[in-house]
């Protein structure tokens, strides 16, 4: 058994901001015949899209704007995330191996009618570091279906309660500077620098918050 050592570096954040975007209702035309293949890609196995697929416009269907308090970052319907220019014009600043960000128009209706909204983006991100710590973490679990007395092999861990924390290793501060961990539901993690740089900007993201993961070595990279 890995015997781990907490450090204070590199600083590793988590969010669960998917999960608590606000939904803004537009509606979305895609480039091919293949929405559904695009969702499921999307938004249940958490893979990278195929570009063809992209979608091609957003459109207003039934609310007339875009809440303020959460103008930078919203779902849309089918769970897509859209970002603003602004949080785009940070994320590229940093490695973004692992994301795909679709640039939108933003239409008032199906007609074309412009709504005078700058561009947008979608958001795909499906890059991977397979580093969590599950012995080390705080309030995770592994999902039990009804009916079943034990969770199932290879399932997923999951937040147990909101207040949860993940212990990764410290080698995932080393490229991408936003993941997914492969092990981990509803949870993307944030370089220290990435963070920095949200933090300092006027983003208006409500469920963009950030808690600090907690960061191991084993012993032999210790020595």
């Amino acid at each position: 058994m890995t015997d781990w050592h907490q450090v204070e570096h590199p600083k590793i954040w988590f969010s669960r901001f998917p999960r608590f975007l606000d939904i803004v209702s537009f509606g979305w035309s895609c480039h091919s015949e293949n929405k559904l293949e695009f969702v499921r890609t999307f938004k249940y196995r958490h893979k990278k899209v195929d570009a063809k697929d992209k979608p091609r416009f957003l459109y207003f269907d039934g609310q007339r704007k875009v809440p303020s308090g959460v103008r930078d970052a919203f779902k849309i319907i089918d769970g897509l995330q859209v970002i603003s220019p602004a949080l785009r014009d940070i994320l590229v600043q940093f490695d973004m191996t692992g994301v795909q960000l679709f640039e939108v128009p933003i239409l008032a209706d199906l007609n074309g009618t412009s709504s005078g909204l700058p561009n947008h983006f979608v958001m795909n991100v499906y890059g991977t570091k397979n580093a969590l710590i599950p012995e080390l973490s705080e309030n995770i679990e592994r999902p039990i279906v009804d009916g079943e007395t034990a969770p199932r092999p290879n399932v997923r861990w999951a937040p147990k309660y909101e207040l949860y924390v993940p212990a990764v290793s410290a080698s995932s501060g080393e490229g991408a500077d936003i993941w997914r961990d492969p092990n981990l539901m509803s949870t993307y993690f944030f370089s220290d620098r990435l963070k920095s740089a949200i933090d300092a900007a006027d983003l208006k993201v409500k469920a963009l918050s950030f808690a600090q993961a907690r960061v191991f070595e084993a012993e032999s990279q210790l020595l």
